[in-house]
């Protein structure tokens, strides 16, 4: 794992004591790893052999998920847990302890020594030495410190790291800042400071999450089981599955409140939503919060060192419909009242279409979303596939010429929502085929007669387009319906459910793998991804992350089934290829993008940096040199078209007014929706062409 992705919230962004797990008091911690297991085995596409080579891998992967980094275990503690590298499984199948209540009680100590230890750093101030280096890395060989005195001296290599880096933010905001700037104590006394705040925060968080230290490391230990299936399958904590569910529904239950974190470290109340029974309470914009606490309950929200986005999904993901909050208002008093979680628009999952026009070329309607969000229980008029067609709707009375789809960054969702699109755009017939742990085979079928958008399309994705976006993707391919724009897709090929687990009283729940999807001539996806017809360079694609790089992913294969349908465009690809690349090409942007990738390959894989000021100053050029070039690329404006929402705009709420112009702002910026653009107009001036003669 990287040093920029992993390690740059430990001391400047997140409270980790802000983490949420329920209570499970009904069901004991050791009984709990069998019944994940039998579950999984039971329902999961591929069943598991629980055996040694099961829990050789299984520890490996629980210790570096619980201590990512090395900041807790040494390797003398590794050492001492891996005794039993060979008896998990035994452990699971018969309810027993032994090992996770060895674990606990070494991480608690650790945590505790830590702690202490890294005080005693911060009390003298950090001295920059030539020699050292500080390397990031996930081999269990460099990851774990030999003992406490060797962990002493990782975590001083690491606060001196995180000094240089806190020291370059501080005082550079582009390249040309870099050059005569000068290592000064003053201000490395400063950065020290903040550090040392926030690295309070840090251990508060790490020795009191919400529901004890205990919970935390289980949680980690279930997830690291069901892990072991395939990547996609995972634990769940009620207030963990009410999270996930919530960002794939149209709508979610919340108690309507804004939080934000304000100069002095105080957490504040930023805006009351409409709809919430908030709006007729006593509380305002601007009441500082003083005590959260779930009415009926003694539990009591930690609002130390606060996350305000943290503390929001916790309150809103918690089983609980009743919260008390204590706030004090400008004048000082503080006032207690209870609220009452209502019902909302998820305002992510909100759906906008734009038109882009040319006075000289065809109208081109766009529309991006950013998940499959399913339907909400009883409301047939929600749901990813609903709002889709409304928006096409709006576009259709445009009178476009041809739609851009914009998948990229889409996760997937609802497989369910994603083949209801799908059939906007393909007659009665075959659109996907999925196969059970069974064999069972089974083909997807649009049974609507006729197509309730006949115009081309082109479909933008990239390396973070997975799951039922790759299946829309594919599917509009395979009928001809489209042409695929950008890069090699994520890669996965298989669908979840969720199920609680038995006999926990609705408090644990599994994500299980349980069939696999292909596309209608049998091919999958699953870890190969789908490469576009059409490619576009783009900087992150050599260093994404996939589906082929997770463990324990299943394999890629293909099954035998006929399928029958007609396909719709001709498009013609070689014709249309080339036209783009000529762009490409002589596209100053683009050239760019192409210079880019090598350096940000260079910044994002590196592990090893040296704690002299000079050479990391060499280090962080190269970041502020990617940095520099691609804020370039997003000061870029197109000439080729003019954005106007599908809509009219007047008619919305100033909230997403706003939201729709920011929109609006951003199609002018981006190159690829461009390109899009004009590859839409090569192929319907090539229509055209053909329908002449």
């Amino acid at each position: 794992m990287k040093a920029n992705l992993h390690i740059l919230y430990l001391l400047l962004y997140i409270s980790v004591g802000l983490f949420s797990f329920d209570k499970k008091e009904e069901l004991p911690s050791c009984e709990l790893p069998k019944k994940i297991v039998d579950q999984i085995n039971h329902f999961h596409f591929k069943e598991k052999n629980i055996d040694d080579n099961f829990s050789k891998t299984l520890i490996s992967n629980f210790l570096r998920d619980l201590d990512s980094d090395g900041l807790i275990f040494t390797q003398k503690d590794v050492d001492e847990l891996y005794k039993y590298e060979s008896l998990l499984d035994n452990e699971i199948k018969e309810n027993s302890c032994i090992f996770l209540d060895k674990v606990k009680a070494i991480y608690q100590k650790n945590v505790l020594e830590t702690e202490k230890m890294v005080h005693e750093i911060f009390a003298s101030d950090l001295k920059l030495n030539n020699g050292e280096t500080y390397t990031f890395s996930t081999d269990e060989k460099v990851l774990y410190a030999k003992d406490m005195d060797a962990l002493k001296k990782k975590w001083n290599r690491l606060l001196k790291y995180r000094l240089l880096v806190n020291y370059f933010k501080m005082n550079t905001d582009d390249i040309s800042d870099l050059e005569n700037l000068n290592y000064e104590e003053e201000i490395a006394k400063m950065v020290q400071e903040t550090m040392h705040s926030n690295i309070i925060c840090y251990f508060n968080g790490l020795m009191n999450p919400s529901n004890g230290m205990d919970a935390y490391v289980e949680n980690i230990y279930y997830t690291a089981i069901t892990n072991m299936f395939d990547p996609n399958s995972t634990y769940f904590s009620f207030s963990e599955k009410e999270t996930f569910e919530g960002e794939l529904s149209s709508e979610k239950k919340t108690f309507g409140l804004d939080l934000k974190v304000n100069d002095n470290n105080e957490l504040i109340i930023q805006k009351i939503k409409n709809y919430s029974n908030a709006r007729n309470s006593a509380l305002e914009k601007g009441d500082k919060i003083i005590s959260l606490k779930w009415n009926n309950s003694d539990d009591i929200i930690d609002i130390q060192c606060p996350d305000a986005g943290r503390i929001e999904n916790i309150i809103d993901s918690n089983k609980n419909q009743n919260l008390n909050i204590i706030v004090q208002k400008k004048n000082k008093e503080q006032i207690s009242v209870s609220l009452t979680k209502v019902l909302e628009k998820t305002e992510e999952n909100r759906l906008y279409s734009y038109v882009l026009e040319n006075n000289l070329s065809p109208k081109v309607g766009y529309i991006s979303f950013s998940n499959f969000y399913s339907q909400s229980k009883g409301n047939k008029k929600s749901g990813i596939a609903y709002d889709f067609k409304k928006e096409l709707k709006r576009l259709k009375h445009n009178n476009i010429d041809g739609l851009i789809i914009d998948l990229r960054f889409n996760g997937g969702g609802s497989m369910r929502e994603a083949s209801k699109i799908v059939s906007l755009f393909t007659n009665i017939g075959p659109i996907g085929i999925t196969k059970t742990k069974k064999g069972e085979v089974q083909i997807m079928k649009d049974v609507s007669v006729g197509s309730y958008f006949n115009k081309p399309i082109v479909v933008l994705v990239n390396n973070y387009t997975a799951s039922a976006s790759e299946f829309l993707a594919a599917a509009l391919r395979d009928h001809n319906r489209a042409i695929i724009v950008g890069n090699r897709t994520y890669g996965k090929g298989t669908m979840q459910v969720i199920l609680p687990i038995k006999e926990t009283d609705g408090n644990d729940f599994v994500k299980v793998t349980v069939e696999k999807f292909y596309r209608i001539n049998g091919k999958s996806f699953q870890k190969k991804g789908i490469s576009p017809d059409i490619s576009l360079p783009m900087y992150f694609q050599n260093t994404a992350h996939s589906e082929s790089k997770a463990p324990n992913a299943l394999v890629n294969d293909v099954i035998y089934k006929k399928t029958y349908f007609k396909k719709k465009y001709n498009f013609p690809m070689s014709h249309l290829v080339l036209l783009s690349k000529r762009r490409v090409h002589d596209s100053n942007n683009f050239k760019l993008i192409e210079q880019i990738i090598p350096e940000y390959d260079q910044y994002t894989n590196q592990n090893t940096y040296n704690l002299n000021f000079n050479k990391f100053k060499n280090d962080y050029r190269v970041k502020l040199n990617v940095y520099d070039k691609i804020n370039v690329l997003k000061k870029y404006t197109q000439n080729s078209y003019s954005p106007k929402y599908s809509g009219v705009k007047s008619s919305r709420p100033q909230s997403e007014i706003v939201k729709i112009e920011y929109n609006i702002k951003k199609l002018n910026h981006d190159i690829y929706i461009e390109e899009c653009y004009n590859i839409m107009n090569d192929f319907l001036s090539y229509q055209n062409k053909i329908a002449a003669k």
